[in-house]
């Protein structure tokens, strides 16, 4: 395998480090520098853990990188001396025991934001019941690297579960015990209480939070990196629908709550009809989308399709006239597979069509530079998660990123709300 000189230095990064987290922007390669950085230390017992959509990427990466992987399922026993690579929902299982049974040269964490909630079963596995690494798999390991572009999606206290298991000396009181939850949240986030608790609706001292993580992780950016790359552009695509189906009055009541940093609380608290709303909305943007495909393909030569909503994806395959492939949730890793090598590889199928929390992660789909979001989410990393798709080092193509818009429905409120949060992630550098 060929590297870059910022993957050899991001590997190298790893290699030093008995803990660590690459935190590179998408498509920078973080999966070659883990393999690289493992080869350096001379793993032999190997494991990684990443979402169902990554796992047959990690196996394709690691057998041309000179690995001997396997994929473990929930009822398979980890290897010694192989490259074992399991999903979250295997790891959450029957095979933690096993997991629990097998000591590991090194284990990596990929999409490492999935470990932010403590309270989550999965993130318990990962980093055990109080993130101190007992109990949970990073326990038994003798390196455990993390992997994300998007360390934080929502509020500086999603990094406290990796920072409290991998770097507790990062945030340590003058006892040399480690910030407990709540006094990292009272350290780096504003809070407010809204009536039914306390919230986190922002971030502080975030200068000092960088400081404490400078030389533990390792961040570069694509305008950093890559010579003559090109920024993807995010524009409106201005749609016409029917909005009377639409319930005004709970559109208010949501536009309000998309004023809080903490979105998906504040919806769920505001209105049980949130999700009927968004989907409505979706709806009716279908028509409008599928025309400016009809319009633009022939200029475009393929299109990326997001959407939140079943019900929505469906209508898009509805009307579509082109040929698709199509990645929905339930769907086995194969079959995503299938279908995202299906779209890079046949010239004859024009359009991918995903669900947004399916396939917005660790596929390639590079051979489209054009993306229409017809639901857009309530995360601005995950919308830059889906856009990054068409991403590629050697591309050169200016790719489009669009957020497909109606006017009068939440969309511009749902745009402003994301902008909040970048303010965030630009302040930690991250």
């Amino acid at each position: 395998m060929d590297f870059f000189d910022y993957q050899i230095e991001g590997s190298e990064f790893l290699a030093k480090r008995k803990t660590a987290a690459l935190f590179d922007g998408m498509r920078l390669g973080k999966t070659r520098q883990f393999l690289r950085a493992a080869k350096l230390i001379g793993a032999e017992t190997i494991g990684v853990v990443a979402k169902a959509t990554g796992v047959y990427e990690w196996e394709m990466q690691s057998t041309e990188a000179g690995f001997n992987p396997i994929i473990l399922k929930s009822s398979s026993k980890p290897v010694k001396n192989r490259f074992n690579i399991f999903s979250y929902n295997a790891m959450s299982s029957k095979l933690h025991g096993h997991l629990m049974s097998t000591h590991f040269d090194v284990l990596g964490g990929d999409e490492s934001d999935a470990f932010k909630n403590a309270k989550a079963i999965r993130t318990k596995a990962f980093y055990g019941n109080k993130m101190d690494r007992v109990g949970g798999i990073t326990e038994r390991a003798e390196h455990v690297w993390l992997m994300t572009g998007t360390p934080v999606l929502n509020n500086p206290a999603e990094l406290w579960p990796a920072i409290h298991a991998l770097f507790p000396d990062a945030i340590a009181n003058q006892d040399g015990s480690p910030y407990s939850y709540w006094q990292f949240v009272n350290r780096y986030c504003t809070t407010r209480d809204n009536g039914f608790g306390i919230q986190i609706v922002g971030g502080k001292n975030l200068s000092d939070l960088r400081d404490r993580l400078r030389g533990r992780t390792l961040r570069r950016t694509k305008e950093q990196v890559w010579k003559d790359w090109q920024k993807p552009l995010y524009d409106i695509l201005p749609v016409k629908g029917d909005v009377t189906g639409i319930p005004g009055d709970e559109m208010d009541i949501i536009k309000l709550a998309l004023k809080s940093d903490d979105i998906t609380s504040a919806l769920a608290k505001a209105s049980a009809q949130a999700p009927t709303l968004r989907r409505l909305t979706g709806l009716a943007k279908v028509n409008g989308c599928v025309q400016w495909v009809d319009d633009n393909i022939e200029s475009a030569g393929k299109v990326i399709i997001f959407a939140h909503h079943r019900e929505v994806i469906n209508a898009v395959k509805l009307r579509m006239k082109h040929k698709f492939v199509s990645i929905v949730g339930g769907m086995s890793s194969e079959e995503k597979k299938n279908a995202y090598m299906a779209f890079q590889n046949d010239d004859s199928i024009k359009v991918f069509i995903g669900q947004n929390q399916a396939a917005r992660d660790s596929i390639p789909l590079w051979k489209s530079s054009v993306t229409i979001s017809i639901e857009p989410d309530w995360v601005p990393g995950n919308n830059d998660q889906m856009m990054d798709r068409m991403q590629f080092h050697d591309k050169r193509e200016p790719c489009v990123g669009y957020f497909a818009t109606l006017r009068g429905s939440i969309d511009e409120d749902i745009q402003k709300a994301n902008l909040r949060k970048k303010d965030i992630t630009n302040q930690l550098g991250l």
